[in-house]
């Protein structure tokens, strides 16, 4: 990873600390739309006496710490708040993707579809070992962060008691895990020369792991249910695992692994269905792997990702150059029949770890059942139209979320959404808080139906909405947004100066609260995306704006089902009804 590591790093910015009057600024408009009045003058006061006292101080000691790391002052703290969750991590920090079928039609079983689609991911891997992945740039020509593609493979998450470590194996790898109705599998990828195994050599060892008629016992098929549960527990069952002769070496093989692959017995009768399988289903899953490939009874492809490390637009460019190829690799050559690549491991059960197993079970079961998954897509109506109109698919589509959520909840609450800084050397995300001023001044006066506003008002206001949407994003993207920010500011926070007044002020809270959590990757291989609701009262939601059609994926807690249903069918309305104002 040379290369994209050492000999990047020199090519890229430097992550930035903001100006603190700049971010203290910013911090009271960004505030502004969930506050009253009187609420907006007493956060001013109290931004006013932050940045003139402790604040200065805590952006002393963030320049401080800017000036001793080589890469970005922001990565570790990123990864450490990942870390430090305690609940599930299906639920907490995974997603869940479902390949669309077009792209992998050709290989007609699961067998063969597995077998491509471990071939082209070991190629993946190989080539952003040996640095002949491309390297990818801006619209400008300038180079973009690829520091955290090497955390995709060979990696996973393992639970600690109050704060999980992140694994990246070091050893040059050539096997995955295989799982399939309990039984594992290490399946041999890489030939003592370096080079991966043919796809016919692949097809041979998952022909022999499906064939199998010896069914795993209760403890191998509850086993992966451990990865679902919360951290602590989690950690004191993974402990008690280890302890037993050969359970570690398993364990240590699948941590090395360079990802998993698991024929799944879920749910995929249909979209909704397909991407809760991927995301929540326990069947089988390690949740704590960084990449694990599903494949279903019916050959839907699907992936769950363990979000800590790694980040959805380099999963997804990954993904984009494995399917590039898909199915274009012959199934049948005149090579010679090689050895059996395949290890079946075995593993060993004490009475109390089996009785523990069976409550994580319990558990994964219980967590899964609690959420409720909506999918929607939207035809007609995309980038290209919208381009067209001289406006941005992005700040529209918030634009009409604004709307669509006053509609529904006759409020506003802050709607998060990912900001990539792939400009600066392991720059991750920033967040925009979509919802500003100008988008609730527009969605109050687009609903008002007393007192409707002329026309040309009221596309000024809309005009208003997106410039400010689209201006915000531009400050996220060169990492002089607010939030990250604030989050340095606290990371620097100690006994002797903590500020707790400041950081947990109504007004802060009310900004950073995740009532709807956005993401938005347009991408023609996607069928679906999602992951739970940060906001245990709010949703999760995806959307894919792509040339012709929106793709929309939400996720909520069952008790919100209903709302979270109308809150995607009031937003198709106000995207197709918001193109009288643009035109």
């Amino acid at each position: 990873m040379r290369h994209y590591k050492e000999e990047l790093l020199p090519l890229l910015e430097k992550l930035p600390v903001p100006e603190l009057n700049d971010t203290m600024r910013e911090l009271v408009e960004w505030a502004a739309p969930f506050l009253s009045n009187y609420e907006q003058e007493e956060f001013k006061q109290l931004v006013e006496r932050f940045q003139a006292e402790d604040g200065l101080q805590l952006q002393e000691r963030l320049q401080g710490h800017w000036q001793q790391t080589e890469d970005s002052w922001l990565a570790d703290f990123w990864q450490d708040s990942y870390l430090g969750g305690r609940g599930c991590v299906q639920s907490e920090t995974n997603f869940g993707l479902v390949i669309k079928e077009e792209h992998h039609t050709q290989a007609f079983s699961r067998a063969e579809k597995a077998a491509q689609l471990i071939y082209q991911l070991t190629n993946v891997h190989l080539a952003l070992e040996e640095g002949s992945f491309p390297l990818e740039y801006t619209r400008n020509g300038q180079h973009l962060d690829m520091s955290y593609y090497g955390n995709l493979f060979g990696s996973c998450r393992i639970a600690g008691l109050e704060k999980d470590s992140f694994f990246k194996s070091e050893e040059k790898n050539s096997h995955i895990i295989v799982l399939n109705r309990g039984s594992y599998y290490q399946l041999n990828v890489i030939d003592q020369s370096g080079n991966p195994y043919s796809v016919k050599n692949i097809l041979e060892a998952i022909h022999y792991i499906l064939a199998e008629e010896q069914s795993a016992d209760d403890g191998e098929k509850n086993l992966a249910y451990l990865t679902g549960v919360e951290r602590e527990t989690a950690h004191l069952v993974y402990q008690q695992l280890i302890e037993i002769e050969g359970n570690q070496r398993n364990c240590e093989l699948i941590e090395n692994a360079l990802f998993v692959v698991s024929f799944t017995d879920g749910e995929d009768n249909c979209p909704e269905n397909r991407v809760s399988t991927m995301l929540l289903n326990g069947q089988d899953q390690i949740f704590t792997k960084t990449i694990q490939a599903l494949i279903t009874e019916n050959g839907t492809i699907g992936f769950n990702i363990e979000h800590t490390a790694v980040d959805g637009v380099p999963t997804m460019n990954i993904l984009a150059q494995a399917f590039a190829d898909f199915d274009n690799e012959p199934l049948a050559d005149n090579e010679e029949q090689t050895e059996l690549l395949v290890n079946k491991l075995s593993w060993q059960f004490t009475p109390k770890l089996l009785k523990a197993l069976a409550q994580c079970r319990l558990a994964v079961e219980e967590e899964s059942k609690a959420y409720h998954i909506y999918h929607r897509v939207i035809e007609g109506l995309g980038k290209n139209q919208l381009k067209e109109l001289r406006i941005s698919p992005d700040a529209y589509f918030h634009v009409a979320l604004a709307v669509a959520q006053k509609d529904v909840f006759g409020r506003l609450e802050s709607v998060y959404e990912p900001v990539a800084m792939r400009g600066f050397y392991g720059g991750r995300t920033e967040c925009a808080r979509s919802l500003s001023q100008e988008k609730k001044e527009f969605s109050e006066a687009f609903l008002n139906q007393e007192k409707p506003l002329e026309p040309a008002e009221l596309a000024d206001l809309f005009q208003q909405a997106i410039t400010a949407h689209s201006n915000r994003l531009v400050r996220c993207q060169k990492g002089l947004g607010v939030e990250r920010h604030l989050f340095g500011l606290e990371k620097m926070a100690d006994e002797s100066l903590n500020a707790t007044y400041f950081f947990e002020s109504e007004g802060i809270k009310k900004l950073t609260r995740n009532f709807i959590s956005t993401t938005g990757i347009p991408n023609e291989l996607l069928e679906s995306f999602s992951f739970c609701p940060v906001d245990s009262e709010g949703f999760g939601l995806y959307y894919g704006i792509l040339e012709d059609r929106i793709v929309l994926t939400l996720s909520s807690r069952k008790e919100r089902m209903h709302e979270g249903e109308q809150l995607v069918q009031k937003l198709e309305y106000y995207l197709l009804a918001l193109l009288d104002i643009v035109k």
